[in-house]
């Protein structure tokens, strides 16, 4: 039976959260007000919601291969980055969906509201429920340590989700092994945002002077990694740094 090694286990736990959370782009609202009561549902319906949500990953798993893109943009899937896998794997689960599912509100603050994501309004983001990670890690857990079903769709994985896997993973620990240049890009991100001055294609940017960063380069020209997926990766983790969740994903 083939067993996930501990990496490569975290690696899809990193990966996963984000997408089934949705990860959470640039918003509308400057202020970060945290919604009173987290827990939607009472304990008489957390089994039930485990096994519905963890039933709905493994079917991700086995139909990898029969995705439709319900996006509006380009279609780079597989190769594309978060949004556009997002844009294919929402035919399985929608973010409303996995919102009535989970027994957490999946943000704190009030920028999405439980049905729908507000993705295009700039100057803000939603802050990540540590809560709901810990209770979707756990599901995705569950699913992962299953041997044989891994062994199954381990293929359909490595072509449509590992090259993001891996290019999401090696952009964490890029970043975390320079904290200054962290917290310089943290310091500037919060900045622009405190001041409503967030440029259009701001994510991007970092891929235009690239070379100016040690771990830009490292990842660019060493790992061979795809800089329109690392660009909008670096500030997908300096979000969770803000919102103090990059550890627990």
């Amino acid at each position: 039976m083939y067993k996930l090694n501990n990496v490569y286990r975290l690696l899809i736990i990193r990966l996963l959260i984000p997408i089934l959370g949705v990860s959470s782009f640039i918003d509308n609202n400057s202020t970060h007000k945290k919604i009173n009561h987290q827990v939607k549902t009472n304990t008489s319906n957390s089994t039930n919601n485990n096994t519905k949500i963890e039933n709905t990953i493994k079917m991700i798993f086995e139909n990898l291969d029969k995705t439709k893109y319900l996006g509006s943009n380009f279609d780079y899937w597989p190769e594309g980055g978060l949004q556009a896998t997002y844009d294919h794997l929402k035919l399985f689960l929608t973010y409303r969906k996995l919102n009535n599912i989970s027994p957490y509100s999946i943000f704190l603050n009030n920028v999405h509201t439980k049905e729908n994501l507000n993705l295009n309004v700039k100057n803000n983001f939603g802050y990540y429920n540590p809560k709901f990670i810990d209770w979707i890690s756990d599901r995705i857990s569950t699913v992962i340590d299953d041997g044989v079903f891994i062994n199954k769709t381990r293929v359909k994985f490595d072509k449509y989700l590992k090259n993001l896997v891996v290019s999401y993973w090696y952009t964490y620990r890029a970043l975390h092994k320079d904290e200054k240049i962290m917290n310089k890009l943290k310091n500037e991100y919060i900045n622009l945002i405190k001041n409503k001055k967030l440029p259009d294609g701001f994510y991007y940017n970092i891929a235009w002077d690239y070379e100016k960063y040690e771990f830009m380069r490292y990842l660019v020209d060493k790992k061979k990694l795809d800089i329109n997926i690392i660009s909008p990766a670096v500030y997908f983790w300096i979000r969770r740094s803000i919102d103090q969740t990059d550890e627990k994903i």
